[in-house]
């Protein structure tokens, strides 16, 4: 059995070595999806608790990206924010 979730977030980051708008510092609404996949447990029907997947990935994963500022390690006009 697979079981999904899908999250939005919004950060800013910016293209290196481009020669456009998207080289200066922008924000976006960004959509991640993640798949898990595993044996039904036969007591409870599932492969594991939704509620708490979830919050595990808003906790560990979403909480980091969410109005975050994604840098590029090789991004040195903006290494200084790491």
């Amino acid at each position: 059995m697979k079981l999904g979730v899908t999250f939005k977030f919004d950060s800013a980051h910016r293209l290196m070595n481009y020669e456009g708008l998207c080289h200066n510092l922008h924000g976006h609404t960004w959509k991640v999806g993640f798949m898990f996949s595993g044996e039904v447990d036969p007591n409870s029907g599932m492969i594991m608790d939704f509620s708490a997947l979830k919050e595990t990935l808003e906790k560990h994963i979403i909480g980091f990206l969410d109005h975050a500022v994604l840098v590029n390690v090789k991004d040195y006009d903006l290494n200084g924010l790491l």
